[in-house]
Formats: structure tokens, C-alpha cells, sequence
């Protein structure tokens, strides 16, 4: 649609006539994606019952977005690359396509007060600053809020899922130079780096806690073999995406929202 014949529906959108109204919303679901980021511009003018007539269409047309955008990610041949612009994908479809918040920039951020700071600091320097010394910690009191997955309110909420938080310190470390890798643990991922040689998970939820192959020997027991096994995969690009899908879903259907639910596991069957 014409951008221009937006700020004459804008205004028939509480017309008295049903008729009017009806055909007027009608236009909009079929006005496209750009139309969230197009009524900025009458933001001001909509009343709050206008803007409850809109919710609906804006929710539908994100979600078509959010598909549209969603199979690009295939065309992608960088793996951190492909991860960073999912959870961006994630972040704008949660908080509005006209947020101007974005995962690559916090993260860059991230990574350069961390370099102002600790000049040449390591992987366990960047687990402190970011767990310790910014807070960011573990979501333990909504811990199914389908935000929690969201990378961008974890970094300006200070709080997320495990994988959330993990991901953060793997594309921050990749800005660094470090080599932080995914550990697919069973129901709280965790992140992998190499301490002279020595293989260290960082639990990132936990406030960076380090667990040494000693900590695993002493939870593990007899089941020993069986995680140091799991441990000792790395966790692909791919499967860490499908385990962010899986988040959501679970959040969304535990928060009575099935509409998104269903839509993220649209991704996840593909």
C-alpha cells in the first residue's frame, strides 16, 4: 500500500460508520510488515482505542516479518553470524519492529568497554565483568518469561535463561578474540573454555561459576562417563538455535500465548 493513503485510514480508523471502520481495517492487514514502523509517524495522534483496534493487525504483520526474515538466516555461511542475527530476529519481533535496540550493537558495546577495562584480560576476565561486575545474572524469579530469551533484555535487565546469558558471553568473546564455545548440558546450557589446556565449563547463570572436570567428577557419581561425554560435544550453531526455539515455546505456552507458541514451532520444524 501507499504510504501516503496511511494518514487517511489513520483517521477513519474510529469512523462512526461500521461500514468505514471495518474496510478501513481491513487495508491495514493488508498494508504489509512496514506498517508498525509507518504509524510512528502517528503514534501521537492514535488514541489508546484506536491503538487496541490496531494490536491485532500490528501482532499479525510482525509475525509475518518475523517469517519472512526467518528462512534468510540459511543464506547465512557464518555460524556466529547466522546465531547473532536469529536473536536479532527474536529481539525485534518481541519489542517492536520500531525498537532501535539492537543485539550487534550491545554486544559490540559489551566487547569494548570490556577491552577499556581489562586490556588484556582473558576468558574468565570476561565471565567476571560480565556475571559479577555488570550483575547480569540468571532469570530464577520468571524464569519461564518468554523475555528471558530475548538478548537484549537480558543485557538491559541484567537477567536471562542460561542459553540467553551463555550466548552473550560467546559473541562478546568472539569480539575479543576468545574462543568460547556452547555446552548442550541437559535443562541448563552452559559455556566451554580452555584453561591451560584444560577443558572448564562456565555457568553463566550462576554468576560465571567455573566447574572444573574435578566439581564434575563430585555431581556426576556414576553417571560420569554418560556427562563428560555430553560435555565434550560441542554444541553447533544449529542445535543451539533449535534449543533457543524450544525456549520459547515452552515460555510462550506456559504464559498462555499458543498463537506464538505455535509460530516458533513453525522455525523449529524446518
Amino acid at each position: 500500500m501507499d504510504r501516503e493513503k496511511l494518514k487517511y485510514l489513520v483517521k477513519l480508523i474510529d469512523d462512526e460508520s461500521e461500514e468505514v471502520r471495518n474496510n478501513v481495517l481491513f487495508e491495514l492487514y493488508h498494508y504489509g510488515p512496514n506498517l508498525e514502523i509507518d504509524l510512528l509517524e502517528f503514534s501521537g495522534s492514535l488514541s489508546k482505542s484506536n491503538r487496541k483496534l490496531l494490536e491485532p493487525i500490528i501482532n499479525s504483520n510482525r509475525k509475518n516479518w518475523l517469517r519472512d526474515q526467518w528462512i534468510k538466516k540459511d543464506a547465512i555461511k557464518d555460524d556466529f553470524q547466522k546465531l547473532e542475527y536469529c536473536l536479532n530476529l527474536i529481539s525485534k519481533f518481541q519489542l517492536g519492529l520500531t525498537v532501535s535496540f539492537e543485539v550487534t550493537s550491545m554486544l559490540d558495546k559489551l566487547a569494548m568497554d570490556f577491552r577499556n577495562y581489562y586490556p588484556y584480560g582473558n576468558e574468565v576476565d570476561l565471565s567476571v565483568y560480565l556475571f559479577q561486575q555488570l550483575g547480569i545474572e540468571g532469570a530464577s524469579k520468571d524464569y519461564y518469561n518468554p523475555m528471558n530469551s530475548n538478548a537484549v533484555y537480558a543485557i538491559r535487565k541484567r537477567k536471562g535463561l542460561p542459553i540467553t546469558l551463555a550466548l552473550i558471553y560467546i559473541l562478546v568473546g568472539k569480539r575479543c578474540g576468545f574462543h568460547i564455545e556452547g555446552c548442550n548440558f541437559p535443562g541448563h546450557f552452559l559455556a566451554r573454555i580452555k584453561i591451560d589446556n584444560e577443558l572448564v565449563l562456565v555457568d553463566c547463570f550462576n554468576g560465571g561459576r567455573l566447574i572444573y572436570k574435578s566439581n564434575i567428577a563430585e555431581f556426576a557419581e556414576d553417571m560420569y562417563d554418560s556427562v563428560m561425554f555430553l560435555i565434550e560435544q560441542e554444541a553447533n550453531i544449529n542445535l543451539i538455535i533449535k534449543r533457543v526455539l524450544a525456549n520459547l515455546i515452552n515460555a510462550y505456552s506456559k504464559s498462555k500465548q499458543p498463537e506464538n507458541a505455535e509460530l516458533f514451532q513453525e522455525f523449529l520444524l524446518v
